[in-house]
């Protein structure tokens, strides 16, 4: 789950501490769930949250984002990519 009052990601009792862009990332993605978003649209998303996120820069902050994501059991197959199509978090 998203700790919205810590922007950090809680799962169990594993606490994951990101940065204020991975979270807004995060967040953009929970509020798509099970659905793809391109680059441009995690951009002008963070543009509306008061939050400055380059479309340059969403790659990486997806790779950070699975880096941390990786230490909770199955958080390498959360957030999917698709050549095309962007990013989704995928939770079933």
């Amino acid at each position: 789950s998203l700790d919205l009052e810590k922007e950090s990601i809680k799962f169990k009792d594993i606490n994951i501490p990101i940065s204020s862009q991975e979270f807004t990332v995060m967040k953009i993605l929970a509020k798509n769930i099970n659905s793809y978003i391109e680059d441009f649209e995690i951009e002008e998303n963070a543009q509306k949250e008061n939050s400055e996120i380059l479309k340059s820069s969403v790659p990486i902050t997806i790779y950070r984002l699975r880096k941390k994501l990786s230490k909770i059991p199955g958080g390498t197959k959360l957030i999917k990519s698709k050549r095309g199509k962007g990013y989704s978090l995928s939770i079933n």
